[in-house]
C-alpha cells in the first residue's frame, strides 16, 4: 500500500512537471516571436528613417541603375527579416550555457 501510494505521488509529480513544461515553452515561444516582431519593427523604423534622409534614398537608387545595388528596398526588407529571425534563433542557446555556468558554481561550491 506504501508503495502504491509513492507511485501514485510520482505519476502527480510527473504530470504536473509536464503540464508546467508544456505551459512555460509555450511561454519562452510567445516571448521570442514578440521579441522577434518588436526588433523587427524597431530596426525597420530606424533603417526607414535613416534610407530617406539627406537624399540617401536617391543616391541609392543611383547606384542601383548602374549595376551596384539592385533593388535597396527590398534588399533592405529581406535583409532585416533575416537579422531579426537569427538574432532570436540566438535565444535557445543561452539557456544550456547559463544553466551550465549555474551548475559548475554551485558545485565549485559545494566541492570547493
Amino acid at each position: 500500500a506504501e508503495r502504491r501510494s509513492e507511485f501514485l505521488s510520482l505519476c502527480a509529480w510527473a504530470g504536473i512537471y509536464g503540464v508546467a513544461s508544456a505551459v512555460l515553452e509555450q511561454g519562452v515561444e510567445d516571448i521570442q516571436s514578440d521579441l522577434k516582431l518588436g526588433f523587427h519593427k524597431r530596426l525597420s523604423e530606424n533603417l526607414q528613417k535613416r534610407y530617406m534622409e539627406n537624399g540617401r534614398y536617391y543616391k541609392l537608387l543611383e547606384l542601383a541603375n548602374g549595376k551596384r545595388v539592385d533593388d535597396p528596398s527590398q534588399r533592405i526588407v529581406a535583409d532585416v527579416k533575416d537579422l531579426s529571425e537569427q538574432l532570436i534563433d540566438i535565444l535557445p542557446l543561452v539557456k544550456p550555457i547559463v544553466t551550465i555556468a549555474w551548475l559548475s558554481r554551485r558545485i565549485h561550491s559545494l566541492v570547493g
